[in-house]
């Protein structure tokens, strides 16, 4: 079926990789921040992309989840105590080979250019080795031409 003349579609961003190589991060622990991303689009939404290229100590629980978090501009890092703007969850395989998980936020944007910090929560059961990367792309809904 072909998609009709000004029906709403997805368009799709540049991929930035916003965390690479992150240290190790213990069962239960928070990430440290990665680098800060600029919605220069203005993107309601993302893809965001943990690529865990290193194995794990053992395989994570099945099902065992990762938790997205991002921090606006000038808003502490989250923690156990202050945990921030909550976008979502990676549910992790149980092997302790390398995972290539994606799932679709909605940003929570306050203003035009909003800038991110993200960070995850390892709860999968092991500790995530130091090869991970995390990447981002804006996605935004248009009409079709």
């Amino acid at each position: 079926m072909a998609i009709s003349t000004n029906a709403i579609v997805d368009f799709f961003g540049t991929e930035d990789n916003v965390v690479t190589s992150g240290s190790a991060v213990n069962d239960g622990a928070f990430s440290a921040e990665g680098s800060t991303w600029t919605n220069d689009d203005d993107a309601p939404e993302a893809e965001v992309r943990l690529v865990a290229t290193g194995t794990f100590g053992a395989a994570p629980d099945a099902n065992g989840p990762i938790h997205l978090y991002a921090s606006k501009d000038g808003e502490d890092a989250p923690s156990a105590n202050r945990r921030q703007h909550y976008l979502g969850t990676f549910i992790c395989e149980n092997t302790d080979t390398a995972q290539d998980i994606r799932i679709r936020v909605r940003l929570p944007n306050g203003k035009t250019s909003e800038i991110y910090t993200f960070e995850i929560q390892n709860e999968c059961g092991q500790t995530l080795s130091a090869t991970w990367d995390l990447h981002v792309t804006p996605i935004s809904p248009g009409p079709h031409a």
